[in-house]
Order: structure tokens, then C-alpha cells, then sequence
């Protein structure tokens, strides 16, 4: 009777089958938690959430499902039971606070997402209780010590509630500049009809009023310049853009809501969160000024946003040099998505170190320095368009710097902080000519890995913007 009955609970003469299936769970929780570790940016310091979110924890949690199969694999029952108790306090406490944490993203307003969320979320949480009574039930003789219990649910729930929370984005670091707004803007006229899509000036500039997009000739370059704060990927609860409802992701559209043209000058308003303000006036025979204010009544939290982008077109060999990085020249390249062709972009560190720099794949760390410098946060910022190596454009950015979070990007690591300029080429044609793209964050994470928010602090933003043709007619 003993004999057949340990036949029934083993397969053949080996390992019982409970304890091969949590062997298998261990094994799955250790190897989604290598894969985690080798899919997540690093290079962050040691008291960096990120450092304990992409490299302590799953280190952790491999060690402890490796020591879970070598227990059972050596019939060490007891000490296995503690780490049933371990994994099953990390998936309960993990689950939990995601719902406390994130109340919008794993919410009721997430529709079916928030129903397929917790149809998972249960069947996972009562399939692995079961499995755990069926464990201690079928080894019920095994005693353990309630020492190893107890520091198993303990270290397990801190670690579910330590990797729930560094999910969550710090606390916004962009500097608004505030102020008030200039008095030209306080006598606009209404805008109760639409424009059509381009006015031109008389010195030859365009502007979309409804879309805010300038258009401009510098030099032999095309440029078209969106120049008012733009929040494209949000999140309503600081967690990943990818979950947050569609509602919140994309908050409300901006519209033209009043406007005054003279001959070579723009001054517009718009509703969006709050208001948004843009005075587009010169060009021509001299600089072009654009000058732009956007309030933020809240903060913001997003993916991807823009302060400032300009695509460029006409080009044939397109470069670009920072006055903040020695000038050195820099080519626009294409860049791969999610993986190929390494990106460049630009970025200031917190010890006011400007750095020019290019990505290992795609958009993702680490990074090569190409040209870097000084650039204080009182600093302006001028960089110059290069068409075949002669300079055509050079435009200056005089708030970017004062008003940038230098807080570490919790998606690219290596030192690469939120804020951002990223240049490359678009697709085209062999035997078209070449459009660049630029785009310039005070804060976002398009460069790295993941789709996690950072936030914008709540404030009036301001963006003045010089765009001065280096080409004479001689040239």
C-alpha cells in the first residue's frame, strides 16, 4: 500500500508532482526576471529607483528561484516552503499596490483592458494559492521553520511594493519660468472661423495658425518650426503612457481661439489644458523671433512631448553643431526603431555638462560621446544647420537650458537624463533630397526603452526662439 501510494503522488520514482510544478513556477519567475534584466536600461546609481527596479530586483528574485529549485531538487522541503510563501507574497503585494498605485491605468475607466486586467490578475493570484495548499498539504510533514515563514512573506511583500513603486515617475523637475504674459497678447481678436491652412507674410515667412507650425527659409534649408509646448503620450497616474486610457493619453486638442495679424507679425491664442500663446514677428532680411508661452495649470506626466521641433527640408549632406559642444559639426543620420541604426541626440547633465552623443541601437544606451562642452542653466543655447558642410541656419534656443529637467531618463540610463535634442534623417528616396527632423524636450523618454511618464512641474512655460540665415546671396 505505501508502495502504490508513492506512485500516485511521484512521476515514476522521482521528484513528486508538486514539487516539479514549483520548480517550473520558480523557474519562470527567475527567467522573466533575467529577461527583465537584460531588456532594461542601466548604468544607474546605487541610490537610484532604477538601479533597484532593472539590476537589484531581478537579480534578487533569480537568486532566490534558483536557491527554490536546488531545495527541492535536493528534497530541502522546508526551506522550498519558504519560498513558495516569498513568491507568493511578491505576486499578491505586486498586484495590490498596482491597483492602489495606479488607479486610473488598472481602473474602472480603462474599459476592457481594466476587465482583462483583473480577469488575469485573480485567475494568476487563486491558481498559485492553490497551488501553495496543495504544496504544504502534500508536505505537510515537512515542517518549517516559522523564522524562514515569516522573513519570507516579509522581504517578498517589500520587494512587490519596492518594484510597484519604482514603476511610478519621480516628482516632476522642469523649472517653468513663470512670470507673466506680454500685454501684446491681452487684445486679441476672436477667432470664430478657420483660417485657411498657410498665411504668408509679406517678407515670405507662413504660418498654419490652427496647427502653430511656422514656415521659413534659412539659407538653402526649409525649416517648418512647431514652436508651443506639446504633450503627445501622457499618463493621468505617473505610470506607463502604455496603459493609461485613451482619453487621458491624449488630453484635450488645442484650438485657435484668438488671433491679431499685422505685415510681419503674428500674435496668436489658444485653449489646450489652459492657454497657449504664440508671437511669430521678423524674417526676411532679419532674424526671425518666435516667442511662445504655454500654462500648465497641473503637472503633466508624459512619454512623449515636444518643447520645440523643426523639420528641415531641401538639404542634401545635413549637420549640425551646438555652441554648447565646440561647434563640432555632426552628421544627421537615420535611426532605427525599436532596434537598428544607432540614433544621436543632445542632452545637459545636473554639473551643467552639455553633451552630444550617439546611441549603441536604435535609441538605446549606451551612449558614445561626440562632441561635449559647458551649458549652464543660465545659458543660451545656438545650434547651426550645415548643408554639404557650409553653414545656412543658426538658430538660438534662449530658455531651453533654464527651464530642462536634468534628472536621470528612467528609459535610456547611462547618465542620459529627461531632457533632450534628437536630430536625424526621415526616410526618403535615394534621389530625393534630404528632410532632417529635430526634436527638443525639456523632459520626455523617447530615447531608451519602455513607455514610462516624467513629468512637467505646473507653471507658465516660455520659448524664444532666433532663427538667422548664414547664406548671402554671394554664397
Amino acid at each position: 500500500m505505501k508502495e502504490a501510494s508513492i506512485k500516485k503522488n511521484r512521476i515514476g520514482y522521482g521528484l513528486p508532482l508538486a514539487s516539479i510544478i514549483w520548480m517550473l513556477i520558480f523557474a519562470i519567475y527567475g527567467g522573466a526576471a533575467a529577461i527583465w534584466w537584460l531588456i532594461t536600461p542601466h548604468g544607474f546609481p546605487f541610490n537610484h529607483p532604477r538601479f533597484w527596479a532593472n539590476f537589484g530586483f531581478p537579480l534578487i528574485t533569480s537568486i532566490v528561484a534558483l536557491l527554490g529549485i536546488l531545495a527541492l531538487f535536493l528534497s530541502r522541503v522546508g526551506f522550498a516552503k519558504a519560498v513558495v510563501v516569498f513568491f507568493l507574497g511578491l505576486t499578491y503585494s505586486a498586484f495590490i499596490l498596482s491597483l492602489i498605485q495606479f488607479p486610473i491605468s488598472f481602473g474602472p475607466s480603462n474599459g476592457l483592458r481594466f476587465l482583462l486586467f483583473i480577469l488575469v490578475i485573480s485567475g494568476v493570484s487563486l491558481l498559485l494559492l492553490l497551488l501553495t495548499v496543495w504544496f504544504f498539504w502534500f508536505h505537510r510533514k515537512k515542517t518549517v521553520p516559522y523564522v524562514l515563514v515569516i522573513v519570507g512573506a516579509v522581504t517578498s511583500m517589500m520587494a512587490g511594493v519596492g518594484i510597484v513603486r519604482t514603476q511610478q515617475s519621480l516628482p516632476p523637475a522642469t523649472v517653468p519660468l513663470n512670470g507673466t504674459i506680454p500685454t501684446a497678447f491681452r487684445n486679441l481678436s476672436q477667432s470664430e472661423s478657420r483660417f485657411q491652412q498657410f498665411i504668408s507674410f509679406e517678407n515670405g515667412n507662413e504660418i498654419s495658425p490652427e496647427d502653430a507650425v511656422v514656415q521659413t527659409q534659412c539659407g538653402k534649408l526649409g525649416l517648418q518650426i512647431s514652436p508651443i509646448l506639446t504633450f503627445t503620450s501622457r499618463s493621468p497616474d505617473r505610470f506607463w503612457t502604455l496603459f493609461a486610457p485613451p482619453t487621458y493619453r491624449l488630453g484635450p486638442r488645442r484650438y485657435l481661439s484668438e488671433h491679431k495679424l499685422t505685415d510681419n507679425r503674428f500674435l496668436l491664442g489658444y485653449i489646450d489644458d489652459d492657454r497657449s500663446w504664440l508671437d511669430v514677428q521678423g524674417g526676411g532680411q532679419e532674424p526671425l523671433k518666435i516667442e511662445s508661452y504655454t500654462n500648465l495649470p497641473n503637472p503633466i506626466y508624459s512619454h512623449l512631448n515636444s518643447y520645440a521641433s523643426l523639420i528641415i527640408v531641401g538639404g542634401e549632406q545635413l549637420e549640425i553643431s551646438f555652441s554648447a559642444a565646440g561647434d563640432v559639426p555632426a552628421k544627421f543620420t537615420e535611426a532605427g526603431y525599436p532596434f537598428g541604426k544607432p540614433a544621436r541626440m543632445a542632452y545637459r547633465d545636473r554639473s551643467d555638462r552639455f553633451l552630444v552623443v550617439e546611441a549603441s541601437n536604435a535609441e538605446k544606451g549606451p551612449f558614445r560621446t561626440i562632441a561635449d562642452g559647458q551649458l549652464k542653466r543660465s545659458d543660451t543655447l545656438d545650434f547651426t544647420l550645415y548643408n554639404n558642410s557650409t553653414p545656412q541656419c543658426l538658430i538660438t534656443l534662449e530658455d531651453w537650458a533654464a527651464q530642462a529637467s536634468t534628472q536621470l531618463s528612467p528609459t535610456a540610463g547611462w547618465g542620459f537624463t529627461e531632457n533632450a535634442i534628437g536630430f536625424q534623417l526621415l526616410p526618403s528616396d535615394p534621389n530625393e533630397l534630404a528632410t532632417g527632423f529635430i526634436y527638443i524636450s525639456l523632459a520626455n523618454t523617447s530615447t531608451g526603452r519602455g513607455f514610462d511618464s516624467v513629468g512637467h512641474t505646473a507653471g507658465l512655460y516660455r520659448n524664444r526662439m532666433q532663427v538667422e540665415s548664414l547664406k548671402t546671396e554671394l554664397d
